[in-house]
Order: structure tokens, then sequence, then C-alpha cells
């Protein structure tokens, strides 16, 4: 087994955070890595397959914990295909994902009609004739019905700190200073009322660590004039990356739009906010339909 397949494997066997993302591969980092477009940052990226994207293709990236992998194409790939033509050197293929051309292929020159084999990696390569069709196996009966897990995220639309009026876009918890998130009216539009097993984190970006910090909640879709007062606090720990969100603000938040409040009486902790850290305030719910 790989290495990395084994970091892999070692990382979500720890419960680690695991993001999915679609990327755009435009080619190959100086230490050979694919390089990939993922919310408009090019990263570069280990690969876990022997894969090759084709230049500006769809793929899948996961990122486990913070840590990104490509594991595939975005779209699935045909598996056989038809010869219709033959030219130069090249075939024109009807396939069961639609008709592929400038298909470049091994050995001796098929005939049309017949049947090639397809292998993928950076663009389609035509093999051989299949020995033998193989026939689709029958189709099992559904699954019995459970409910479908989803596990979408909130990015927060603002976000801000209240000392007598609105500062910045940053937050804070201290003495006299209180911080919120805002997340207009997506998670109450999204999330159905009947929800169940519903967990979930937020992502805070911690800049400083001091004295005591509670997490609550508000009422608001955006930043009103004043404060938006904070209910339903509990202490939060740990203070910064993906902290998990106490069940009776989740089910306030998807019972009626709100946002999340970070609080102290005692204490000074800091966050970026949302112009610095696209990030910061994202809410991943997790629930069953």
């Amino acid at each position: 087994m790989a290495d990395d397949v084994r970091v892999l494997l070692g990382l979500i066997n720890g419960k680690s955070k695991v993001n999915v993302y679609v990327g755009e591969y435009r080619g190959l980092s100086d230490d050979r890595k694919l390089l990939v477009d993922v919310g408009g940052s090019r990263v570069p990226v280990e690969t876990l397959t022997p894969y090759r994207p084709s230049l500006n293709e769809s793929v899948w990236v996961w990122f486990v914990d913070e840590r990104p992998f490509m594991m595939g194409p975005v779209e699935p790939k045909a598996a056989t295909g038809t010869v219709l033509s033959v030219a130069d050197g090249l075939l024109v293929l009807s396939t069961d994902m639609g008709e592929l051309k400038d298909v470049p292929y091994g050995g001796e020159e098929p005939a049309v009609g017949v049947s090639v084999r397809l292998h993928w990696s950076d663009g389609p390569y035509a093999l051989s004739v299949p020995s033998a069709d193989v026939a689709a196996p029958p189709v099992p009966d559904p699954p019995t019905a459970t409910g479908e897990v989803k596990s979408p995220e909130f990015r927060a639309i603002d976000s801000g700190q209240f000392y007598s009026r609105w500062q910045n876009n940053a937050l804070r918890a201290s003495d006299n200073v209180s911080g919120a998130y805002f997340y207009g009216t997506a998670i109450a539009d999204t999330i159905p009322a009947d929800a169940r097993n519903v967990s979930g984190q937020v992502y805070l970006p911690l800049v400083q660590e001091m004295g005591e910090c509670r997490i609550g909640r508000h009422a608001f879709a955006s930043m009103p004039d004043g404060w938006t007062g904070s209910t339903d606090e509990v202490a939060l720990s740990p203070r910064g990356g993906w902290v998990a969100v106490p069940a009776p603000i989740l089910a306030a938040l998807i019972a009626a739009p709100g946002g999340i409040t970070l609080v102290s009486g005692n204490g000074d902790n800091r966050w970026n906010g949302t112009q610095l850290d696209g990030l910061s305030g994202c809410l991943r719910i997790t629930y069953t339909s």
C-alpha cells in the first residue's frame, strides 16, 4: 500500500474533517504535484490514483484536515467504444458516454464497427479489442429507505465586533467587545424543520486566546444597527479551527434566520473576519432528511 494511501486512511480513521470540492486541473508543479484551481486559488494537490487528468478537466479534490488529495475525474469515463471511422492514426468512437474524436490507438488499425477498450490518462487511448462483451448484472432491489445524509456548508455573509457600534469585520470577545456572524436566510431556507440527527461545526480562524469565552446565537439575518444580543451561550472549547456547535443553537438557526455570537466577560479573544478569511464563520451542518 502506498504511503499516501496509509496517511489518508489513518486520517479518516482518526475522524478527521473531510471537505470535498470540485477543481480544475491546470498542470504540474515543480515537485510533480497536480496544480488544481479550487475555490479561487491554485493549489498543489497530491494524487492517490494513477489517473492523469487532461488540462482544464474537472476533478474531485478531498481536503483531509486541510491536506488536499485528487481522487479522480468528476465526469465518468467510457470503458469501451465502437469505431465509427479511422483517419490519420486517430479514431472516432461511439460510447455510452457520447462520441469521442481524435482517439489514438495501439496495435493494428481497427476496422469500422469493431469494439475497442479504452484507457484514460491525459485523455482517452484505445488499447485493444475486448475479448468478449460482459453482460451487465441484474439490477438489485432498491435499498430500504432510511433517509439521506447531507452536509451542506453555509458561508457567513458578514461578521463584525461591536462596542457601542460595529467597529470592523474582525471578531473579538472581551470584557466589553463582542463578535457575531451573519448568514442571511440560507440555513433556515435549506434545512427542513423535520431534519434528524443534526450536528454541526463552525470554522473559527483564531488569532488570540485569553481568558474565558462563550459561543451563543442571535436572531438577525444581517447586521443590525445595534448589538444583536446573545442567547443559548455555552463555553467555547476549542476556540479555533472546526468547533462543534451546540444542538440548541443549531435547532434555532434551522427554525429561523439567525447567526453565531462570540462573547466574554473576562478575557480577550480574537478571530479573523470574513474579509480576511473566506472560511471564517463557515457552518457545516450534517443531518438526515
